[in-house]
């Protein structure tokens, strides 16, 4: 029942928008309408550029499509290991982003407006999209999945003890946690003793997200929204199959994050989140915890149709 309202309250929004004069749909809504701005779509199928922030269900984006006859591509996301698909079901981005329906990039909006609109065409008919995390379980995932291996520097400092306590927030700066503003380097993580791109930046949704709600057409949701996203991006490809919304992948965890939280506590280093914690309960505070915009995709009319899976997520 509560699926269905949801559905229920998506309809009354694409139709209260649709029904505004042109002059009133100019301008966006404020952050708590769910659809800022629509009009009758012009491409009659989209492409979806979907912004991958680490450590919030994007991995488990790939397993969805597994399967699937969907062109996707991917950037920056180690998929080796994870028996996902054959080899080239998800191709690099930089080698076949211009033949690709779906991109997911664990990169930047302005790093993916340049690399797959300015470089490889895609041209005007394309939905962003996104899943975004509450800060504080964000973070302490993020610090498990590193220190566990998955991301590689399980040696680094920061996941070790110093005579048996983990170090607090100042050695983390002194580390190089939060020292770069509004930007980070993905390969500089990859060094020896250098700080994954996770903890670069202050605010990594937010550096990420970059202009994507400024967008004529996006989606983005909530983390336990993703079958809700999921079911609008089916509704976007045509066709597809339906996809698994319950898909989890990359679920590692480290058995001493509970120290490092005593270590490391969230008051802490609440300060370096704060444009993130804004933007999440923006998107998770919209009515069905998502955030939408459609100007030229059929966006608005999957969301009419009801387009969306009706399973609920176990995230």
């Amino acid at each position: 029942m509560a699926t269905l309202r949801f559905f229920e309250m998506l309809a009354a929004a694409c139709s209260a928008v649709v029904a505004l004069p042109a002059a009133a749909t100019s301008s966006v809504a404020p952050a708590s309408s769910f659809l800022s701005t629509t009009a009758a779509g012009s491409c009659p199928t989209s492409r979806i550029a979907y912004v991958h922030v680490p450590k919030a269900a994007g991995v488990s984006l790939f397993a969805a499509f597994d399967g699937t006859d969907v062109p996707v591509c991917n950037h920056g996301t180690k998929l080796s290991g994870m028996g996902l698909g054959h080899p080239d079901q998800f191709c690099q981005c930089s080698k076949c982003g211009a033949r690709s329906q779906v991109a997911i990039a664990e990169q930047t909006h302005a790093w993916m407006k340049h690399h797959l609109f300015d470089e490889q065409g895609w041209g005007s008919c394309a939905v962003w999209a996104a899943l975004v995390r509450e800060p504080q379980a964000w973070f302490y995932s993020a610090v498990g999945q590193w220190c566990a291996g998955l991301g590689g520097q399980q040696h680094h400092p920061a996941c070790e003890t110093i005579d048996g306590r983990f170090g607090n927030v100042t050695m983390l700066r002194a580390w190089g946690f939060f020292r770069a503003k509004g930007r980070f380097d993905v390969a500089q993580g990859h060094r020896p003793g250098h700080v994954k791109y996770y903890f670069q930046a202050p605010n990594l949704q937010s550096v990420m997200l970059g202009g994507v709600l400024d967008e004529p057409d996006h989606l983005v949701c909530d983390l336990p929204q993703r079958a809700r996203l999921l079911g609008a991006m089916r509704g976007l490809v045509g066709g597809a199959p339906p996809l698994a919304a319950d898909a989890h992948a990359n679920e590692a965890h480290w058995d001493r994050i509970d120290e490092w939280r005593a270590a490391v506590p969230w008051a802490d280093v609440e300060e370096f989140y704060r444009e993130d914690q804004r933007l999440w309960e923006r998107v998770s505070g919209a009515p069905g915890g998502c955030v939408l915009a459609a100007t030229r995709s059929r966006l608005a009319e999957v969301v009419q149709m009801g387009r969306l899976d009706r399973a609920t997520s176990s995230v």
